[in-house]
């Protein structure tokens, strides 16, 4: 919707002078979105929607702007918590250095998706199926996983060379250089505090932070005693 255009109809409106009509007018305009578009997820349930949503996504992280990256981050996110048979088309396909080069980016809004799938793919609980027990998926899985939290841990603060310093996070006094293991995890800590979404990036940060510092066996998934699909990952 775009609502500057909607604002600028708006003062119009009130320029031609006070009434009921100008008043519903700007009401209408000002308020009554539409709704926002529902996508059904059953055209991609099977096997060969899997694939095409999997192609789609490898695509769109084949572009290096901040919006491709959000897309492409946040489509990932939705399909892997909706779709089960997307995770093993998915995991071979994945491009885990865009992990790195997104967080490297000095936009908040693509940290945040992407901080987000980092932190889902890193403590997925596997499902129970003959797919996700085969060695070759479990080998790229457990790769998968390693690549990402080493990536994220070696990810420069930021490339963009406006902030060379940031402040130490124990020490206030000092500094740590922005080529450090867990840079950007710092700078996260420090610079967001003033963002809308800061509270989010610091809280998603410490997680895959976390999950740097103890992470999760390479198990295959099992059945628990109670019968219920279950993996000894940190959820």
């Amino acid at each position: 919707v775009n609502m500057d255009q909607r604002r600028r109809r708006a003062d119009l409106a009130r320029k031609q002078g006070p009434g009921p009509e100008t008043d519903r007018e700007i009401r209408s305009l000002l308020v009554s979105e539409p709704s926002a578009p529902v996508v059904g997820a059953h055209c991609i349930a099977d096997s060969e929607g899997a694939y095409l949503i999997v192609h789609c996504i490898k695509e769109t992280f084949s572009y290096s702007n901040e919006t491709s990256l959000r897309i492409a981050a946040t489509s990932a996110i939705m399909t892997l918590l909706r779709i089960p048979a997307f995770l093993p088309r998915f995991v071979p396909k994945f491009p885990p250095g865009k992990i790195a080069q997104a967080l490297a980016l000095p936009y908040p809004t693509t940290h945040l998706p992407i901080l987000l799938l980092a932190a889902i793919l890193t403590s997925l609980k596997l499902p129970v199926s003959n797919e996700t027990n085969a060695a070759n998926f479990l080998t790229a899985f457990f790769g998968l996983q390693r690549t990402v939290l080493v990536s994220t841990a070696e990810v420069v603060a930021d490339m963009s060379g406006r902030i060379t310093i940031i402040p130490h996070p124990t020490d206030p006094g000092s500094v740590i250089a922005p080529d450090v293991p867990y840079a950007f995890m710092f700078r996260t800590f420090h610079f967001t505090k003033d963002l809308l979404e800061g509270q989010m990036l610091r809280s998603l940060a410490t997680y895959v932070l976390c999950m740097c510092l103890q992470p999760p066996p390479a198990q295959p998934p099992t059945t628990g005693p109670t019968g219920e699909a279950g993996v000894a990952f940190p959820a």
